[in-house]
């Protein structure tokens, strides 16, 4: 009999998205007082139909629900039995959601959302399927093993941060519908979508680092779902259609990544990591033949523009270096490289900046480097086991 993996993490997260439906749906939860019946409640049920972006909607909103569910009860039971359940349960709350909303004036409960619902579970289910079935052949020999775990957490905390930013909370309907736009009319741009794989791929690198190989999976799916939860609450636009595409690219990514041994494959992240670091920042590469000027002076630049907070910048910018720093130390890479090396090679990027048409070329971002590496410094207790 094969072994039930971990379900603690995909529990929760059922439950999170079965609460997240509900808040969607109720929302702003005024339902009008009146008795119960359930028959004279489901007969005001109706077969109209939405609109085409409800419709897209409708189905979207129940697939992470359909694969948490599928994911919770696979292993505990047979994988059709689980399947099924997860449609049972998708079909069941939406019936529930949709009755309820008999008792809400401002909403058209439906029968035909009820189908759709369905269908977004059925689709779910069968994306969970495909998650258990790659994540199987996932190896993560360096599970656990990778860095010390406090420099991880660093990371993945300015990831959040990062992603989360603004950090501009609304609760509100309005807000829900929004982050479902972009998949509606879904637009995809192939550079964007190559940005957010390797970004992915990175925090993969991390999470697989931080946890055993029992959980690796069920932690990085965590990750994903408290990225994507922060920025529907917090963050605007709160769904990217490219970082959409990347995440279902991510996995088949990583189990062909994972087929290389360790050393070789992180090279390769950090290579691509870097590169596109390199590529934005040098970007339209039309240099000019006549240098700018160089501002010597850490944070000049902001203090004479008024000093304005600019988080998703700054948080993106300390991401990037301490994912860059840890990348080197998974490596092996010494401490005093890292300290002297990545400030050094920012520098060098703004210096190549002074012959680029609308830059402003300063030390602040080397500084900004130096502070970063020096600040993991203190969390690298030991030097790291040398990947192969």
């Amino acid at each position: 009999m094969r072994r039930a993996p971990a379900h603690s993490i995909v529990a929760w997260l059922s439950l999170g998205v079965i609460a997240l439906i509900a808040y969607g749906s109720l929302y702003p939860f005024n339902l009008k007082h009146a008795d119960f019946d359930f028959w004279t409640v489901f007969s005001q049920l109706s077969w109209a139909r939405a609109g085409r972006v409800d419709r897209v909607s409708n189905v979207l909103l129940y697939a992470p629900l359909g694969f948490c569910v599928f994911l919770w009860f696979d292993g505990r039971v047979k994988r059709i039995t689980a399947a099924g359940i997860a449609l049972v349960v998708g079909a069941l709350l939406s019936l529930a959601i949709e009755m309820a909303q008999v008792f809400i004036s401002s909403r058209v409960p439906s029968l035909w959302d009820v189908t759709l619902n369905t269908c977004g579970t059925a689709a779910g289910a069968i994306g969970g399927m495909a998650w258990h079935m790659l994540s199987a052949r996932l190896l993560r020999s360096d599970a656990g093993a990778g860095t010390d775990n406090r420099g991880a957490w660093c990371v993945l905390l300015l990831w959040f941060g990062w992603r989360w930013a603004p950090f501009e909370l609304q609760l509100n309907l309005a807000k829900f519908k929004a982050a479902l736009q972009p998949l509606t009319r879904p637009e995809f741009d192939a550079w964007q979508t190559l940005h957010y794989l390797v970004w992915w791929i990175v925090v993969s690198q991390i999470v697989f680092a931080m946890v055993n190989r029992t959980r690796a999976t069920e932690s990085l799916l965590a990750v994903i779902a408290a990225t994507l939860i922060g920025r529907l609450f917090f963050a605007d636009p709160a769904l990217i259609a490219s970082e959409l595409l990347a995440l279902l690219l991510l996995l088949p990514t990583l189990v062909a990544l994972h087929k290389v041994s360790s050393a070789p494959r992180q090279w390769l992240v950090l290579f691509l990591f870097a590169a596109l670091f390199t590529w934005d920042a040098l970007e339209p590469w039309e240099f000019s033949t006549v240098a700018g000027s160089f501002g010597f002076w850490p944070f000049m630049g902001w203090i004479q523009a008024g000093m304005p907070i600019n988080a998703p910048w700054l948080l993106r910018l300390l991401f990037i270096f301490s994912a860059l720093a840890w990348l080197l130390h998974t490596l092996g890479a010494s401490t005093g490289l890292i300290v002297y090396g990545l400030p050094s090679a920012i520098l060098l990027i703004e210096i190549l900046q002074l012959w680029l048409a609308g830059h402003r070329s300063s030390v602040t971002e080397p500084v900004f480097a130096l502070a970063v590496v020096l600040c993991l410094r203190v969390l690298w207790i030991d030097k790291p086991r040398r990947l192969k």
